[in-house]
């Protein structure tokens, strides 16, 4: 079926769901949001290619009731991109170029990392649950420390040029 990751804001992959049937994309993300929203104390803004519909989903889900209902800090966006595929009344209210809580973040990280890993994807459709796992593993560690390596030099770039 395909995977679902969960990104920071600098690309760097926090966890990711591997989907093995066809009609679990629904508890996929649902699970990512209550892992990170267990995790992390502070205001968390979701960037997701149906963000609209999702909100809606997220706020009836059973298991996320006490999450959903006690916690204005999470928001759900659409990405700038697929934004405009959108209707009006969603883009005014979850596109991130029209909301005041996305800052420049355009939220297609996801897409980037897709992007990135369509290399692999002939070798992985035929292969079995135990080498996906692994080719996975593998490609996103690579990707991770790309991304953590561009981190740091932009750290020391900062400290050594005046007026920064």
């Amino acid at each position: 079926m395909g995977w679902f990751p969960l990104i920071c804001r600098h690309g760097v992959v926090l966890a990711y769901t591997d989907m093995i049937k066809e009609h679990e994309n629904a508890k996929f993300p649902l699970a990512l949001v209550k892992w990170l929203g267990e995790r992390y104390s502070g205001r968390i803004s979701f960037g997701y290619d149906i963000g609209c519909s999702f909100a809606k989903t997220f706020q009836h889900a059973p298991l996320l009731s006490r999450l959903a209902k006690s916690d204005s800090r999470i928001q759900f966006h659409v990405g700038a991109w697929h934004g405009y595929a959108h209707n009006r009344e969603c883009q005014v209210r979850y596109h991130p170029r029209l909301t005041s809580t996305a800052g420049l973040e355009d939220f297609e990280g996801c897409e980037r990392l897709f992007s990135y890993t369509n290399g692999i994807a002939g070798v992985t459709r035929s292969a079995t649950r135990y080498h996906r796992h692994q080719q996975l593993e593998w490609v996103i560690k690579q990707w991770n420390s790309d991304k953590l390596l561009h981190l740091g030099q932009f750290a020391i770039v900062r400290q050594t040029l005046p007026g920064i």
